[in-house]
């Protein structure tokens, strides 16, 4: 296994990972700028805690529990697992600013 010691760049985020970012962003009154919104864009780690800043957010139609599941299936994808990984990886707020 080749561990990685020197970051190799920004992950960039897949069609796949837009729609799963895009699930999150459908159940929130407003899109977060840490997601990415189109192929290419680079993929940020969460800062610890994001979830609770983004309950607020929530339509009142939505659930929490589908804000659970969208939040948990993205944190899940292999490219979100590489951007976290790499040394130095920085956290990021709702706005997408490292934390």
């Amino acid at each position: 296994m080749d561990l990685w010691t020197e970051s190799r760049g920004p992950v960039r985020a897949t069609q796949r990972d837009v729609q799963k970012a895009g699930a999150i962003n459908a159940l929130l009154v407003h899109p977060i700028d840490v997601l990415p919104h189109q192929p290419g864009d680079p993929i940020r780690p969460f800062a610890l805690g994001i979830f609770n800043e983004m309950r607020p957010l929530l339509k009142p139609e939505v659930g929490l529990t589908k804000l659970r599941r969208a939040t948990a299936v993205y944190v899940r994808l292999k490219r979100y697992y590489f951007a976290s990984a790499q040394p130095g990886a920085m956290r990021h707020d709702l706005a997408g600013a490292p934390v």
